[in-house]
Order: C-alpha cells, then sequence, then structure tokens
C-alpha cells in the first residue's frame, strides 16, 4: 500500500501541462509534504509552469508521503529543486550540498491553537494533555516543543505532542477530543480554508520561523543556480501572478538567503537529528 500511495503520489503531481521534449530530463521541483497531494498541486501549479516557460525545459513537479520519504529522497539528491521546511533545508545543506536558494520575505509564527469553544484558556491546563502536531519531523513541530520548554510545558513529560501526519488531522483530532490543542501556523489555517472545520483561537505563539527554504541540487552547473535564482524572483515579485503564487502561500515575496539565516537553523536541525535517530 505504501508503496502503491508513493507511484500514485509522484504520477499525479507529475502531469504537466506542458509537453515534454522527448529525451530531455525534466527538472524536479519537490515540495514537502505538509499539505495535502490535492493542495500542493494547486499551491505550486504556477510556480511549475512559469519555470517550464522559462528555462524551456519540462519541470515535473512532486512530494512525498511523509516527511521522512521526503527526507530520505532529498539525501538521495532525487530533487533538483525543493520547497522545502527550514530544518530539513539546513540539514541538506550541511549534509548532501544543497545550495540555498531563496527564501519566503514573510516570517512563519508557530501557534498553538484549540477549538474557539473548548474549555482550555491557559497554557498550564494542557499540563497531562495531548497536543496534535503535523509530523515529528515538521520544523512547525520542532520549533513548537521548544516553545512549548520554554513555557514550562516539557514535551513526554507535561504534554504528549502527537503527530497526525497534516494540519487538517491536527484540527479533526481537536474536533474528536483526542487532542486538546495543536501546533499549527496562521498560513497552513488559511490554506486549509474551509477544509479547517470547527473555529479555532490562538492560545500562544510558540516561536518564529522562516516558513519554507527553496534550495537547489549539487549537480545543477553555477549558471542553472543563477538561472533559477533570477527567474523565481522576477516571477514572485515581478508578476501579477508570481505575487499572487506567493499571497496563497503566506510568502510576501521571495528574497535571497543568507548564511546567517541558514546558521540561525542549527538549534533545530540539532532536534531534528536528535528526533531521527530516536525512530532508528
Amino acid at each position: 500500500m505504501r508503496a502503491l500511495l508513493m507511484f500514485l503520489t509522484s504520477l499525479v503531481l507529475g502531469l504537466s501541462p506542458a509537453v515534454h521534449a522527448a529525451g530531455e530530463r525534466p527538472l524536479t521541483l519537490g515540495v514537502v509534504p505538509y499539505l495535502s497531494a490535492r493542495a500542493i498541486v494547486q499551491l505550486y501549479r504556477p510556480l511549475e509552469d512559469q519555470l517550464e516557460r522559462n528555462l524551456q525545459r519540462p519541470v515535473r513537479l512532486v512530494t512525498a508521503p511523509d516527511y521522512f520519504t521526503f527526507l530520505d529522497k532529498t539525501a538521495k539528491r532525487e530533487y533538483d529543486l525543493i520547497a522545502t521546511s527550514p530544518a530539513f533545508g539546513r540539514l541538506a545543506q550541511l549534509d548532501t550540498g544543497y545550495v540555498p536558494l531563496l527564501r519566503p520575505v514573510n516570517s512563519l509564527e508557530v501557534l498553538l491553537v484549540t477549538l474557539s469553544d473548548s474549555r482550555i484558556q491557559e497554557l498550564p491546563q494542557l499540563r497531562g494533555q495531548t497536543v496534535a502536531t503535523t509530523d515529528a519531523l515538521a520544523t512547525l513541530t520542532l520549533a513548537g516543543q521548544r516553545g512549548l520548554k520554554d513555557k514550562g510545558l516539557v514535551p513526554g513529560r507535561d504534554v504528549t505532542v502527537r503527530p497526525t501526519n497534516s494540519h487538517a488531522n491536527s484540527l479533526a483530532a481537536m474536533q474528536r477530543g483526542d487532542a486538546v490543542a495543536a501546533i499549527t501556523s496562521a498560513t497552513a489555517l488559511k490554506q486549509l480554508g474551509q477544509a479547517a472545520g470547527a473555529p479555532v483561537r490562538v492560545l500562544a505563539q510558540l516561536g518564529v520561523t522562516t516558513p519554507l527554504l527553496y534550495l537547489v541540487s549539487p549537480a545543477l552547473s553555477n549558471g542553472e543556480v543563477e538561472t533559477l535564482r533570477r527567474t523565481m524572483m522576477e516571477f514572485a515579485n515581478g508578476t501579477d501572478a508570481g505575487r499572487k503564487f506567493v499571497n496563497e502561500l503566506g510568502h510576501g515575496g521571495l528574497a535571497p538567503v543568507s548564511p546567517k539565516d541558514m546558521a540561525s537553523l542549527d538549534p533545530l536541525v540539532s532536534d531534528l537529528r536528535a528526533q531521527l535517530e530516536s525512530t532508528r
């Protein structure tokens, strides 16, 4: 079943409106699976189309069934261009040689939310309760757990953090009563829209990070890297379609990534490595 899911996910996302030139290898754009495959197609198809037009090269939009598989495929350099979670991006740079390309202009607030009619009003009421999150490896989860600890709630001791595989599932877990709160973001809630179900309210801000990072494989030439950087920045910041694309993602535009941006993610990468080690 898992193998079938992976095949279907790649097949659906790989259906491009452009006709691929015979024998030409597509540029593979891999997007971390923070939303459903359908939602990722809707959000990132404009970028795929723009890259195909500007590069005059087929582009294949893909994701993975879960965070671990996406991380593994990144480590194997199966993606030419990745739109990935910040901790994954820094890990890919350090361990696999991926080159930082761009970051969103806007930062991302890591939020702890509960249902609007929940009895939970203050953080101490979470003691002994379950908090839902997307994936144990997601940067939102890593940053959220750090935020909980900073506020006196140690995950695994004072509160249980339970992965649900998606933001939608986390909200559904609250509605079922399987969790009293969820780690998410305003951007994720906006992207879910009506799928979010019952209304939620914010209990606390748990941290701030960049929403996403774009990096390119070390297999690409310097010329290809700079062409991608220029093409994506011109699209995102200089065209109506591009501005709509980044606004729907909550990115507010795209900007170069600085070494300081990348180094600031090292604490989260340490947490990520520890989480990966614990699952072996």
